[in-house]
């Protein structure tokens, strides 16, 4: 329990942001909520776009990375293995991804790098309920639920991880059926069922289906999954065990014993070595001796496993992975002495702004050059409640004929509206890494020498094109 709200406690910091940052990639959250109705109304009227530069451009990004193919090259530890049978083992992994999904997996993990700054991936074991067989399976995972060893930066450097999985208690009972039964469920409400006039429910009803783990269905028809909060914490110790074995020093073998002085030897001849005695042949015991062996405790890592008030499991990781963590970590920007990094969201928040509010002030310049103001004068009551319609009829006085027009704003500078776009752009594309000539278009700006040559080079082409 203590690494667990210790490596919770010190990555709450930097997973706080971790879904607000994905929803802001989508282009949620771009513009403030009214806080009160008056702030509401004034707003209504007035365009809140969204530019979704930041969206294409971890897209781009993503496009090129899973652009390359994983490559498998086998070589032989030994002179017998042929050409051929590397071909098939290399065939053989090359099926093993595809079953794994490795492409669907990767393109989740980059998109969450892209976000957030930080994608990660998890093998685990799968054993069918009939065969025994065990089969790998390959999956993303939230990040948000990942908490790595505060003193490390990198994966491997780490003493201990921990990954906190949502699970149903139906499945938890299944992993763990001496404590499962113990453990005790969270209610999460999904939904409500419609009202019927021919089903009445009196008492809370449980039910599990494939896929949908354990659901639970009360009185008065609220749906809640029934799960809890499991924390598997990966150690890398290295402590020692030490045990006695017994080591035989000699087999059973033919010798002589001494009626005499009673004394067991081995040689040729009979006769006794300490008392000249004829000596009879026997078979000698053997001969054992004890060593003290040591080893390894937890040879591939120490699995802990638990929820808030049960200790499900405290013993060897049944992984045989050298590493001990059963992870694959991606970091969008490396940031030294920090292993909760930034994504594109992070450093082109910015730009995404500035770009949104320059676009929506044209729209709303657009609006109040077709649809200006009206200015009438107070007096004339028929003036207060008048609309657009075609036709409308307003009575006033002589005096107030023609007193009435339509206030629009002055001319709009459209070149600096250009001008300041294309500047906000270029920003844009300096912070997050994606510019004209990287996606195999002319630069409509001047260019840096190296960027100009690239261009040259794959004139013709663009990168990524999915």
């Amino acid at each position: 329990m203590a690494l667990w709200e210790s490596a919770r406690a010190s990555a709450k910091p930097f997973i706080s942001t971790f879904d607000n940052d994905m929803k802001f990639l989508r282009g949620e959250n771009h513009w403030p909520t009214p806080q009160n109705y008056r702030a509401k109304i004034a707003d209504q009227h007035k365009a809140r776009t969204t530019r979704p530069w930041l969206f294409l451009s971890v897209a781009q990004k993503v496009a090129v990375m899973l652009d390359a193919e994983p490559s498998i090259h086998v070589e032989p530890d030994k002179d017998a293995v042929t050409l051929e049978q590397r071909q098939q083992i290399t065939w053989a992994l090359q099926h093993e991804l595809k079953r794994l999904r490795w492409n669907q997996v990767a393109e989740r993990v980059a998109w969450n790098g892209g976000g957030c700054g930080l994608g990660l991936a998890m093998v685990s074991k799968r054993r069918d309920k009939l065969t025994g067989q065990i089969t790998l399976e390959h999956r993303s995972i939230n990040p948000a639920r990942f908490y790595c060893d505060p003193n490390a930066d990198t994966l491997w450097d780490s003493q201990y991880v921990v990954f906190e999985a949502e699970l149903p208690v139906s499945t938890i009972r299944d992993m763990f059926p001496d404590k499962g039964w113990k453990v005790k469920p969270q209610k999460t409400p999904i939904g409500k069922l419609m009202p019927s006039e021919t089903v009445r429910r009196t008492n809370e009803e449980i039910l599990t289906g494939p896929g949908t783990g354990e659901i639970s269905i009360e009185e008065n028809g609220i749906i809640s999954k029934r799960v809890a909060d499991a924390a598997f914490v990966w150690v890398r110790d290295d402590s020692l065990s030490q045990d006695t074995e017994m080591v035989v020093v000699k087999d059973e073998r033919p010798g002589f014993d001494c009626p005499e002085c009673s004394l067991q030897f081995e040689g040729a001849v009979g006769d006794c070595p300490n008392c000249g005695a004829m000596a009879e042949p026997v078979t000698l015991p053997q001969q054992t001796e004890e060593n003290q062996v040591f080893a390894r405790m937890y040879p591939y890592g120490r699995l802990i496993v638990l929820t808030k008030d049960v200790l499900l499991y405290d013993g060897d990781n049944d992984d045989e992975i050298d590493t001990i963590f059963p992870f694959g970590v991606y970091h969008h920007y490396v940031v030294p002495g920090r292993f909760y990094t930034y994504g594109d969201v992070s450093i082109g928040k910015s730009g995404q702004l500035a770009a949104n509010k320059n676009m929506s002030q044209l729209i709303n310049y657009q609006a109040l050059a077709s649809q200006g103001y009206l200015e009438v004068p107070a007096e004339v009551e028929a003036w207060q409640a008048i609309g657009n319609a075609p036709g409308t009829v307003i009575p006033c006085d002589e005096i107030h004929i023609g007193q009435a027009r339509v206030v629009s704003p002055t001319p709009y500078n459209i070149q600096t509206h250009d001008i300041l776009d294309e500047a906000i752009k270029r920003d844009f594309q300096m912070v997050v890494g994606i510019t004209d000539v990287s996606v195999g278009s002319a630069p409509t700006a001047p260019t840096s020498g190296v960027e100009v040559e690239a261009r040259q080079r794959a004139a013709g082409t663009r990168i990524g094109d999915h």
